[in-house]
């Protein structure tokens, strides 16, 4: 038993020997003999970055975006189908010039026919050369659809005034009634010439009749003879009364032939304004049949389509089917920013904008740079602050983006970049002075 007892406690000894010097010889990994170190060192690392990596502070608020000289829109005044497009997405066009008409019960050929006549006729007539429309005849349209009737009233017009100016009539009638006129003062200078030597004639009578009188209350000369001087007197009256009588018709005469010189320069003045009347309202119509069924460019610039058209097409009134981009534009953006970080703001900071009708994630975000801020608030203690686009509507993905009135967009100005290692102990800092 004893023996039994020691050798059992010697294989005890034995076991627990081995496996303690299993653990005491066992070495552990890189991970647990140095992972303080490493968790302080990736620490250290990162409180470092802090300290280089740098974030933008922002300042947020709604904007609209705003252009000058901006492009323009080409809009269907009546609902039909595309007849004729006569341009190209991408061409140079000058502004009224055509882009696509409308389907109409006119032959289009004939109406730029009149258009361009009627163009050239007017610049006649401003230019005060009516007379020469008598020596032309009206040009034959007969498919000018809702236009024929005004155009028929207008030749109509234009036949009464070729009638009244026909064959020179009107002014053979003038020279004649001008004549007549020169005449009648000519006339009436002699008679007045008459008239004086009537009067003188006259005076020399009576100054011998009052002789002669005196004579005859002495009874130097018979009344027989008194008599004779008498009635000499009153032959010399009656000559002098018929010559301003002459004087009278004269004036009559003359009076007549200026009265119907008026009435023929009224006569001519109706007919022309007749003429006019009917011109400017064949004018008139074809601008209002333009706007209805043509439509133009509504300025000069680069002509593109909105979306994909063709003749045959229909489309709506209303519907906006070029757009023409001028020349040079200049885009901006009216920025509204609020009480909170407005001191942040300054001039030449940089401003990005999404436009809410342009998803960022798809079309990217417009660049702008702070030109002014302004320093007073509006009704809603908001304050503008101006915007310049220096890449216009391009945006960071290389896209153009496509300028409507009203454009709103949510703006992040760029105000400051504070580095992170600021941003994570300013809390505690500012715990620390309270």
């Amino acid at each position: 038993m004893p023996q039994t007892t020691i050798r059992l406690q010697q294989l005890r000894e034995d076991i627990i020997s081995d496996e303690v010097r299993e653990i005491v010889s066992y070495r552990p990994n890189w991970m647990v003999r140095h992972g303080s170190f490493v968790f302080f060192m990736v620490l250290l690392s990162i409180v470092l970055l802090t300290v280089f990596i740098q974030y933008p502070d922002q300042v947020k608020g709604s904007a609209r975006i705003v252009a000058l000289n901006a492009p323009k829109t080409s809009v269907a005044r009546s609902q039909g189908t595309i007849t004729g497009i006569f341009v190209k997405s991408g061409e140079r066009v000058s502004a009224g010039q055509r882009l696509a008409l409308l389907e109409n019960t006119a032959d289009y050929r004939e109406v730029v026919q009149l258009q361009a006549w009627l163009q050239k006729e007017v610049a006649a007539v401003n230019a005060g050369n009516v007379d020469h429309l008598t020596n032309i005849n009206p040009v034959h349209l007969a498919n000018l659809g809702d236009l024929q009737d005004p155009y028929q009233s207008f030749v109509h017009e234009w036949n009464e005034l070729r009638q009244f100016f026909g064959n020179g009539y009107y002014q053979k009638k003038k020279f004649a009634l001008q004549r007549d006129l020169l005449f009648t003062a000519e006339i009436k200078k002699n008679i007045g010439r008459q008239e004086e030597l009537s009067r003188q004639e006259k005076h020399l009578q009576e100054t011998e009749f009052i002789a002669y009188d005196s004579l005859a209350k002495e009874r130097f000369v018979a009344p027989i003879e008194l008599n004779k001087y008498r009635t000499a007197l009153l032959q010399k009256d009656q000559n002098l009364a018929q010559t301003e009588a002459q004087i009278i018709n004269s004036d009559m005469s003359a009076h007549n032939k200026q009265k119907e010189l008026l009435d023929m320069q009224k006569a001519v003045a109706d007919q022309h304004q007749k003429f006019m009347t009917a011109l400017l309202l064949l004018k008139s119509e074809i601008e209002k049949w333009n706007q209805r069924y043509v439509l133009t460019a509504p300025e000069t610039g680069t002509v593109f389509l909105l979306s994909p058209i063709q003749p045959g097409m229909q489309v709506s009134n209303g519907e906006e089917l070029f757009y023409v981009q001028p020349a040079v534009t200049t885009y901006y953006a009216q920025l509204m920013a609020g009480q909170a970080g407005l001191g942040k703001i300054k001039e030449g900071q940089r401003v990005r904008l999404k436009v809410d009708n342009y998803p960022s994630e798809q079309y990217g975000n417009l660049k702008g740079i702070v030109t002014s801020i302004s320093s007073f608030p509006n009704r809603r203690d908001s304050f503008l602050v101006q915007v310049r686009l220096p890449e216009g509507l391009t945006t960071s993905y290389r896209k153009d983006l496509f300028f409507r009135n009203n454009m709103l967009a949510s703006a992040e100005i760029i105000t400051d970049n504070r580095k992170l290692f600021d941003r994570f102990f300013d809390p505690l800092r500012t715990l620390w002075n309270q």
